[in-house]
């Protein structure tokens, strides 16, 4: 049953944001007016979603423009990179220090 109703919550949120943001409140309204804790959750994260902005939707390296190139010794936002201290699959892991503080 938990995983029903979740489908249901996704599949009224891809569906609320697919609506100009203008035309969300109505349609929730119309879909959720059997189900007030339903339509609570789904206004919940589209308040999320709509708070994150642009929050991780491009990758951070391609944000900051690096390539295939080692990382350390750069700077990327208010980070210091020092040194690679491992890789896999998924990516690079490096040492760092926030390089805008002291």
């Amino acid at each position: 049953m938990e995983a029903e109703r979740s489908g249901r919550i996704d599949v009224l949120f891809q569906a609320a944001l697919r609506r100009p943001p203008h035309e969300r409140w109505a349609f929730l309204q119309e879909a959720c007016s059997d189900d007030p804790a339903l339509l609570t959750e789904v206004e919940s994260l589209l308040a999320s979603h709509e708070q994150a902005g642009d929050f991780l939707v491009e990758p951070a390296l391609v944000t900051a423009g690096a390539v295939s190139e080692s990382l350390a010794g750069r700077r990327i936002g208010p980070y210091q990179m020092l040194d690679e201290i491992g890789q896999g699959g998924i990516g690079v892991v490096y040492s760092a220090i926030r390089a805008d503080r002291g």
